[in-house]
């Protein structure tokens, strides 16, 4: 909920507890890779030889969301090169 609260947008940053400051866009895009490498790496681990070119990856929001929130998701899901569904789109 933190996109759609706070209306991040491409250019925006996150500091963090130390103050240090990183794109927003990275962090998210970071975020959906670690979760996508952890399925994989538990796939791998159960061996069920699932590949990832063999997963139809869909990543939900919430339907409340505004156009922007939508935007700055489908973006960041866009650098780790996932299909991205939203609603009403």
């Amino acid at each position: 909920m933190y996109i759609f609260v706070q209306g991040l947008k491409k250019d925006s940053q996150l500091k963090d507890e130390t103050g240090k400051r990183m794109p927003a866009l990275q962090v998210f895009s970071l975020s959906i890779q670690c979760l996508m490498s952890h399925l994989m790496k538990m796939l791998n681990k159960q061996g069920t030889g699932v590949q990832k070119k063999e997963i139809h990856w869909v990543l939900a929001v919430p339907a409340i969301w505004n156009d922007s929130a939508k935007q700055f998701t489908r973006t960041a899901a866009e650098q780790v090169v996932i299909h991205v569904v939203l609603p009403g789109a």
